[in-house]
C-alpha cells in the first residue's frame, strides 16, 4: 500500500478494505471492485465421526449464521448467496438454498438429539495464511458451540493445513477458499468432489455419476440441468458449507489505462500514460 502511493508500484492486487476507504478521495489512485475472488466456506469430513452422520451435518449447517461469519472474516468485503457458482455465470442456479444461512440453532439441537449426540469433539482445520479463513473458523467454532457442539480448532500455516487435509482421522471441517473452479466453471467446481475423494474422504457415488452425466452432455441445457442437481446434491449431503462469495478490491495509479480487475490480473492492452 505504501509503495502504491509512493509510486513505486503501479497496480496492487490485493487491497485492503481500510486502505481503500482511507485513499478514496486520492486522485492519484483509481480504486477497482473485484466481486468474484472466492467461495469462503469448508469442506466436511464424511468419514470421521460424527460428521459421518448427515444429521449431525445437517446440524452444522442450519446452525450457522453466514453474514455474521462473513462479515467478521472479511471486514465486510462479501456477498451472501447459496450459488456454487457466481451470480452472472450461466451456470448459476439456487438449488439447495433451502439449507443455506438458516441460523436456526434451536432446529440444530434437535438434530443433534435425534442423533443421538453425546458430545463428540468436532475438530475444525484452519490456517493462519489467509486471515479471513482463520477468522472464519473462530466465528464458526461460537456459532456451534452455541448449538451444543464440542469444537476445537486447530491452526496450520497453509502448507501444514493443506498436508493435514489427507489425513482422514485428523479433522471434521477444514476451512479453504474455492476460488479457480467457481471462476472457470461447473467442471471444475465438481472435480474436487469426485472420486479419488480427497475433500469428503468418503466417495459419493451419486456425485460421481452427475460428474459423467455432466462432462457426456450434449447440449448447455443438459448440463445446466445435471449441475443443478450437483448443487443439490451438495447441500443435502453436507459436502460443502458454503459462507459467502469474499469480494476484493484492486487499486493502480492513475495513470494506468486499460487495466480490467480479475482474480488473476491479467495485464493485456494495460499502459501507462504520462
Amino acid at each position: 500500500m505504501a509503495g502504491l502511493e509512493a509510486g513505486q508500484f503501479h497496480i496492487i492486487e490485493d487491497l485492503p478494505i481500510e486502505s481503500a476507504k482511507r485513499i478514496a478521495s486520492n486522485k492519484a489512485i483509481a480504486v477497482y471492485d473485484l466481486k468474484n475472488w472466492w467461495l469462503q466456506g469448508a469442506w466436511v469430513n464424511h468419514a470421521k465421526a460424527p460428521t459421518n452422520d448427515n444429521r449431525v451435518r445437517r446440524a452444522l449447517q442450519i446452525a450457522l449464521d453466514m453474514e455474521e461469519i462473513m462479515e467478521i472474516a472479511t471486514d465486510g468485503a462479501y456477498v451472501l448467496q447459496p450459488g456454487l457458482q457466481y451470480p452472472g455465470n450461466p451456470y448459476h442456479v439456487t438449488n439447495g438454498a433451502q439449507f443455506y444461512n438458516k441460523k436456526d440453532t434451536a432446529g440444530a439441537r434437535k438434530l443433534l438429539a435425534e442423533a443421538g449426540y453425546k458430545g463428540e469433539e468436532i475438530v475444525i482445520i484452519t490456517n493462519s495464511s489467509y486471515q479471513s479463513m482463520y477468522k472464519a473458523a473462530q466465528v464458526v467454532a461460537e456459532q456451534l458451540k452455541a448449538a451444543g457442539f464440542k469444537v476445537r480448532v486447530d491452526v496450520f500455516d497453509w502448507a501444514t493445513a493443506m498436508a493435514r487435509r489427507s489425513d482422514g482421522n485428523a479433522w471434521n471441517l477444514w476451512f479453504t477458499g474455492q476460488g479457480s473452479g467457481p471462476s472457470v466453471g461447473p467442471f471444475a467446481a465438481l472435480k474436487d468432489v469426485v472420486s479419488p475423494q480427497k475433500n469428503q474422504i468418503t466417495a459419493d457415488p451419486v456425485i460421481d455419476a452427475l460428474y459423467t452425466e455432466l462432462i457426456t452432455g450434449t447440449t448447455f441445457q443438459a448440463r445446466k440441468a445435471t449441475f443443478s442437481k450437483f448443487q443439490e446434491r451438495v447441500y443435502d449431503q453436507v459436502l460443502f458449507l458454503k459462507f459467502g462469495d469474499l469480494t476484493r478490491k484492486q487499486a493502480s495509479r492513475a495513470n494506468v489505462k486499460g487495466f480490467v480487475p480479475y482474480r488473476i490480473p491479467r495485464m493485456w492492452n494495460v499502459r501507462l500514460e504520462d
